[in-house]
Protein backbone atom coordinates (compact mmCIF):
# COMPACT_ATOMS: atom_id res chain seq x y z
CA UNK A 1 0.00 0.00 0.00
CA UNK A 2 2.90 2.37 0.70
CA UNK A 3 4.14 1.74 -2.81
CA UNK A 4 0.69 2.64 -4.15
CA UNK A 5 0.69 5.83 -2.09
CA UNK A 6 4.08 6.80 -3.52
CA UNK A 7 2.87 6.14 -7.04
CA UNK A 8 -0.24 8.26 -6.47
CA UNK A 9 1.92 11.03 -5.01
CA UNK A 10 4.01 10.85 -8.18
CA UNK A 11 0.82 11.17 -10.24
CA UNK A 12 -0.14 14.22 -8.24
CA UNK A 13 3.31 15.77 -8.74
CA UNK A 14 2.92 15.31 -12.50
CA UNK A 15 -0.50 16.97 -12.38
CA UNK A 16 0.93 19.85 -10.35
CA UNK A 17 3.82 20.28 -12.77
CA UNK A 18 1.44 20.23 -15.74
CA UNK A 19 -0.83 22.83 -14.09
CA UNK A 20 2.13 25.10 -13.30
CA UNK A 21 3.38 24.83 -16.87
CA UNK A 22 -0.03 25.71 -18.25
CA UNK A 23 -0.20 28.74 -15.99
CA UNK A 24 3.31 29.84 -17.01
CA UNK A 25 2.43 29.52 -20.69
CA UNK A 26 -0.77 31.52 -20.23
CA UNK A 27 1.13 34.25 -18.40
CA UNK A 28 3.79 34.33 -21.12
CA UNK A 29 1.17 34.68 -23.83
CA UNK A 30 -0.45 37.44 -21.80
CA UNK A 31 2.85 39.39 -21.69
CA UNK A 32 3.27 39.22 -25.45
CA UNK A 33 3.51 42.74 -26.90
CA UNK A 34 1.92 43.77 -30.17
CA UNK A 35 4.19 44.93 -32.98
CA UNK A 36 2.82 48.14 -34.45
CA UNK A 37 3.20 48.74 -38.17
CA UNK A 38 4.87 52.15 -38.63
CA UNK A 39 5.78 54.15 -41.71
CA UNK A 40 7.56 57.45 -42.17
CA UNK A 41 5.62 59.76 -44.48
CA UNK A 42 7.40 63.13 -44.83
CA UNK A 43 5.42 66.31 -45.40
CA UNK A 44 6.11 67.80 -48.84
CA UNK A 45 7.55 71.29 -48.92
CA UNK A 46 5.25 73.89 -50.50
CA UNK A 47 7.47 75.15 -53.37
CA UNK A 48 11.01 74.32 -54.40
CA UNK A 49 13.63 77.06 -54.60
CA UNK A 50 13.73 77.06 -58.41
CA UNK A 51 10.06 77.97 -58.50
CA UNK A 52 10.76 81.26 -56.71
CA UNK A 53 12.84 82.50 -59.68
CA UNK A 54 10.05 81.57 -62.09
CA UNK A 55 7.46 83.35 -59.93
CA UNK A 56 9.68 86.49 -59.74
CA UNK A 57 10.18 86.51 -63.54
CA UNK A 58 6.46 86.19 -64.18
CA UNK A 59 5.71 89.00 -61.75
CA UNK A 60 8.39 91.18 -63.41
CA UNK A 61 6.92 90.68 -66.88
CA UNK A 62 3.32 91.25 -65.77
CA UNK A 63 4.17 94.33 -63.69
CA UNK A 64 6.33 95.80 -66.45
CA UNK A 65 3.60 95.39 -69.06
CA UNK A 66 0.97 96.97 -66.80
CA UNK A 67 3.24 99.87 -65.90
CA UNK A 68 4.25 100.32 -69.55
CA UNK A 69 0.62 100.52 -70.62
CA UNK A 70 -0.26 103.00 -67.87
CA UNK A 71 2.83 105.17 -68.50
CA UNK A 72 2.28 105.19 -72.25
CA UNK A 73 -1.33 106.27 -71.87
CA UNK A 74 -0.27 108.93 -69.40
CA UNK A 75 2.42 110.32 -71.77
CA UNK A 76 -0.03 110.34 -74.69
CA UNK A 77 -2.55 112.30 -72.62
CA UNK A 78 0.01 114.88 -71.46
CA UNK A 79 1.29 115.46 -75.00
CA UNK A 80 -2.24 115.93 -76.30
CA UNK A 81 -3.11 118.38 -73.58
CA UNK A 82 0.17 120.30 -73.89
CA UNK A 83 0.64 120.50 -77.67
CA UNK A 84 -2.84 119.81 -78.93
CA UNK A 85 -1.75 116.87 -80.99
CA UNK A 86 -1.45 113.17 -80.42
CA UNK A 87 1.69 111.08 -80.27
CA UNK A 88 2.14 107.65 -81.69
CA UNK A 89 1.44 104.92 -79.20
CA UNK A 90 4.75 103.24 -80.07
CA UNK A 91 6.67 106.44 -79.30
CA UNK A 92 4.79 106.75 -76.02
CA UNK A 93 5.68 103.16 -75.15
CA UNK A 94 9.35 103.82 -76.03
CA UNK A 95 9.40 106.82 -73.68
CA UNK A 96 7.64 104.85 -70.91
CA UNK A 97 9.71 101.69 -71.29
CA UNK A 98 12.65 102.60 -68.97
CA UNK A 99 10.43 103.70 -66.09
CA UNK A 100 8.12 100.70 -66.63
CA UNK A 101 11.07 98.32 -66.48
CA UNK A 102 12.30 99.94 -63.28
CA UNK A 103 8.83 99.83 -61.72
CA UNK A 104 8.34 96.23 -62.83
CA UNK A 105 11.68 95.31 -61.31
CA UNK A 106 10.74 96.98 -58.04
CA UNK A 107 7.37 95.23 -57.96
CA UNK A 108 9.00 91.91 -58.86
CA UNK A 109 11.63 92.33 -56.14
CA UNK A 110 9.07 93.26 -53.49
CA UNK A 111 6.61 90.53 -54.50
CA UNK A 112 9.44 88.02 -54.84
CA UNK A 113 10.70 88.91 -51.37
CA UNK A 114 7.20 88.44 -49.92
CA UNK A 115 6.74 85.15 -51.73
CA UNK A 116 10.19 84.00 -50.66
CA UNK A 117 9.49 84.88 -47.04
CA UNK A 118 6.16 83.05 -47.08
CA UNK A 119 7.66 80.02 -48.81
CA UNK A 120 10.58 79.97 -46.41
CA UNK A 121 8.27 80.12 -43.42
CA UNK A 122 6.19 77.26 -44.80
CA UNK A 123 9.33 75.32 -45.65
CA UNK A 124 10.67 75.74 -42.11
CA UNK A 125 7.30 74.61 -40.71
CA UNK A 126 7.44 71.56 -43.01
CA UNK A 127 10.99 70.83 -41.83
CA UNK A 128 9.89 70.99 -38.20
CA UNK A 129 6.92 68.70 -38.92
CA UNK A 130 9.15 66.24 -40.77
CA UNK A 131 11.65 66.27 -37.91
CA UNK A 132 8.83 65.52 -35.45
CA UNK A 133 7.53 62.72 -37.66
CA UNK A 134 11.04 61.29 -37.95
CA UNK A 135 11.45 61.30 -34.16
CA UNK A 136 8.08 59.59 -33.74
CA UNK A 137 9.00 57.06 -36.42
CA UNK A 138 12.35 56.30 -34.77
CA UNK A 139 10.66 56.03 -31.36
CA UNK A 140 8.10 53.59 -32.78
CA UNK A 141 10.89 51.57 -34.37
CA UNK A 142 12.73 51.47 -31.04
CA UNK A 143 9.58 50.30 -29.21
CA UNK A 144 9.01 47.65 -31.88
CA UNK A 145 12.57 46.42 -31.52
CA UNK A 146 12.21 46.22 -27.74
CA UNK A 147 8.85 44.44 -28.11
CA UNK A 148 10.31 42.03 -30.65
CA UNK A 149 13.22 41.23 -28.32
CA UNK A 150 10.86 40.71 -25.37
CA UNK A 151 8.53 38.59 -27.49
CA UNK A 152 11.44 36.49 -28.69
CA UNK A 153 12.44 35.80 -25.09
CA UNK A 154 8.83 34.94 -24.22
CA UNK A 155 8.60 32.64 -27.25
CA UNK A 156 11.72 30.87 -26.02
CA UNK A 157 10.12 30.44 -22.59
CA UNK A 158 6.89 29.19 -24.17
CA UNK A 159 8.83 26.68 -26.27
CA UNK A 160 10.63 25.45 -23.16
CA UNK A 161 7.30 25.11 -21.34
CA UNK A 162 5.82 23.19 -24.26
CA UNK A 163 8.84 20.87 -24.40
CA UNK A 164 8.60 20.17 -20.67
CA UNK A 165 4.87 19.60 -20.95
CA UNK A 166 5.45 17.19 -23.81
CA UNK A 167 7.98 15.26 -21.71
CA UNK A 168 5.51 15.12 -18.80
CA UNK A 169 2.76 13.92 -21.15
CA UNK A 170 5.08 11.23 -22.49
CA UNK A 171 5.98 10.21 -18.95
CA UNK A 172 2.30 10.06 -18.01
CA UNK A 173 1.40 7.96 -21.06
CA UNK A 174 4.25 5.51 -20.57
CA UNK A 175 4.35 5.25 -16.77
CA UNK A 176 0.91 6.22 -15.43
CA UNK A 177 -1.70 5.24 -18.03
CA UNK A 178 -0.95 1.48 -17.80
CA UNK A 179 -2.19 1.28 -14.20
CA UNK A 180 -4.09 4.55 -13.49
CA UNK A 181 -7.49 5.27 -15.14
CA UNK A 182 -7.35 8.34 -17.33
CA UNK A 183 -10.86 9.51 -16.34
CA UNK A 184 -9.60 10.16 -12.81
CA UNK A 185 -6.61 12.22 -13.84
CA UNK A 186 -7.44 15.35 -11.86
CA UNK A 187 -6.55 16.71 -8.44
CA UNK A 188 -9.79 15.97 -6.60
CA UNK A 189 -9.77 12.28 -7.51
CA UNK A 190 -6.07 11.73 -6.77
CA UNK A 191 -6.33 13.57 -3.44
CA UNK A 192 -9.37 11.43 -2.54
CA UNK A 193 -7.49 8.21 -3.36
CA UNK A 194 -4.51 9.29 -1.23
CA UNK A 195 -6.82 10.25 1.64
CA UNK A 196 -8.59 6.86 1.51
CA UNK A 197 -5.31 4.95 1.45
CA UNK A 198 -3.77 7.00 4.24
CA UNK A 199 -6.88 6.53 6.43
CA UNK A 200 -6.98 2.83 5.69
CA UNK A 201 -10.56 2.87 4.36
CA UNK A 202 -9.12 1.45 1.12
CA UNK A 203 -6.12 -0.76 0.56
CA UNK A 204 -6.11 -0.93 -3.23
CA UNK A 205 -6.76 1.48 -6.05
CA UNK A 206 -10.04 -0.25 -7.14
CA UNK A 207 -11.36 0.09 -3.58
CA UNK A 208 -10.41 3.77 -3.54
CA UNK A 209 -12.12 4.25 -6.91
CA UNK A 210 -15.23 2.51 -5.60
CA UNK A 211 -15.31 4.76 -2.54
CA UNK A 212 -14.82 7.79 -4.75
CA UNK A 213 -17.74 6.78 -6.93
CA UNK A 214 -19.91 6.39 -3.83
CA UNK A 215 -18.72 9.80 -2.68
CA UNK A 216 -19.62 11.32 -6.05
CA UNK A 217 -23.05 9.67 -5.88
CA UNK A 218 -23.67 11.00 -2.39
CA UNK A 219 -22.36 14.37 -3.45
CA UNK A 220 -24.72 14.39 -6.42
CA UNK A 221 -27.64 13.41 -4.20
CA UNK A 222 -26.70 16.09 -1.72
CA UNK A 223 -26.40 18.69 -4.45
CA UNK A 224 -29.77 17.68 -5.86
CA UNK A 225 -31.30 17.88 -2.40
CA UNK A 226 -29.67 21.23 -1.88
CA UNK A 227 -31.08 22.32 -5.22
CA UNK A 228 -34.54 21.15 -4.20
CA UNK A 229 -34.15 22.91 -0.87
CA UNK A 230 -33.19 26.13 -2.62
CA UNK A 231 -36.16 25.76 -4.94
CA UNK A 232 -38.44 25.21 -1.93
CA UNK A 233 -36.98 28.30 -0.28
CA UNK A 234 -37.68 30.27 -3.44
CA UNK A 235 -41.25 28.96 -3.53
CA UNK A 236 -41.74 29.83 0.14
CA UNK A 237 -40.34 33.31 -0.46
CA UNK A 238 -42.71 33.73 -3.41
CA UNK A 239 -45.65 32.61 -1.24
CA UNK A 240 -44.62 35.09 1.44
CA UNK A 241 -44.54 37.83 -1.16
CA UNK A 242 -48.02 36.84 -2.37
CA UNK A 243 -49.35 36.77 1.20
CA UNK A 244 -47.81 40.18 1.89
CA UNK A 245 -49.46 41.53 -1.25
CA UNK A 246 -52.84 40.09 -0.23
CA UNK A 247 -52.52 41.57 3.25
CA UNK A 248 -51.62 44.92 1.71
CA UNK A 249 -54.69 44.72 -0.53
CA UNK A 250 -56.86 43.89 2.50
CA UNK A 251 -55.40 46.83 4.43
CA UNK A 252 -56.05 49.12 1.51
CA UNK A 253 -59.64 47.80 1.24
CA UNK A 254 -60.21 48.34 4.98
CA UNK A 255 -58.80 51.83 4.69
CA UNK A 256 -61.10 52.53 1.76
CA UNK A 257 -64.10 51.25 3.74
CA UNK A 258 -63.18 53.40 6.73
CA UNK A 259 -62.87 56.46 4.49
CA UNK A 260 -66.28 55.70 2.93
CA UNK A 261 -67.89 55.33 6.38
CA UNK A 262 -66.35 58.60 7.54
CA UNK A 263 -67.64 60.34 4.41
CA UNK A 264 -71.13 58.89 5.04
CA UNK A 265 -71.16 60.12 8.65
CA UNK A 266 -69.93 63.53 7.51
CA UNK A 267 -72.66 63.73 4.89
CA UNK A 268 -75.28 62.80 7.50
CA UNK A 269 -74.01 65.55 9.80
CA UNK A 270 -74.11 68.01 6.95
CA UNK A 271 -77.73 66.99 6.20
CA UNK A 272 -78.70 67.47 9.87
CA UNK A 273 -77.03 70.87 9.97
CA UNK A 274 -78.82 71.82 6.76
CA UNK A 275 -82.22 70.87 8.35
CA UNK A 276 -81.43 72.88 11.48
CA UNK A 277 -80.46 75.89 9.37
CA UNK A 278 -83.73 75.60 7.44
CA UNK A 279 -85.74 75.46 10.72
CA UNK A 280 -83.91 78.52 12.11
CA UNK A 281 -84.52 80.33 8.85
CA UNK A 282 -88.29 79.57 9.20
CA UNK A 283 -88.39 80.83 12.77
CA UNK A 284 -86.56 84.01 11.77
CA UNK A 285 -89.03 84.54 8.96
CA UNK A 286 -92.00 84.13 11.45
CA UNK A 287 -90.44 86.66 13.82
CA UNK A 288 -90.01 89.12 10.98
CA UNK A 289 -93.70 88.72 10.09
CA UNK A 290 -94.74 89.35 13.72
CA UNK A 291 -92.52 92.44 13.89
CA UNK A 292 -94.02 93.73 10.64
CA UNK A 293 -97.60 93.20 12.00
CA UNK A 294 -96.72 95.04 15.25
CA UNK A 295 -95.25 97.93 13.27
CA UNK A 296 -98.41 98.18 11.13
CA UNK A 297 -100.63 98.12 14.24
CA UNK A 298 -98.52 100.83 15.85
CA UNK A 299 -98.80 102.95 12.73
CA UNK A 300 -102.58 102.51 12.74
CA UNK A 301 -102.74 103.57 16.40
CA UNK A 302 -100.63 106.65 15.71
CA UNK A 303 -102.93 107.53 12.82
CA UNK A 304 -106.07 107.26 14.99
CA UNK A 305 -104.50 109.47 17.67
CA UNK A 306 -103.53 112.01 15.08
CA UNK A 307 -107.11 112.11 13.75
CA UNK A 308 -108.60 112.59 17.26
CA UNK A 309 -106.26 115.48 18.02
CA UNK A 310 -107.07 117.22 14.79
CA UNK A 311 -110.78 117.34 15.77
Amino acid sequence: MEELIKRLQYVRSLLTAMSNLNQREAEAWGRMQQIVQVQYVPLDKPVKKGMNVVIAAVLFVVASLLLLLMRALSIEGRVRSAYGKSIAFGDACARALPSALVGGAVVAVIAGAVVFAVQRSRSEAADRENALRMRQYQEALRRNEEAAAANKELETQIQEVQNRRQRISHEYVTSICPWFPREYCYFEAVDFFLHELELGTASTLPEAIKNYREFLFQKGVTERLDGLGRKMEVMIDNQKVMIDRQEEMIRQQMLGNAIAAANLIQNMKIAQNTGAIAANTGRIAGSNDAISAGIRQGNDTLGWIANRMSR
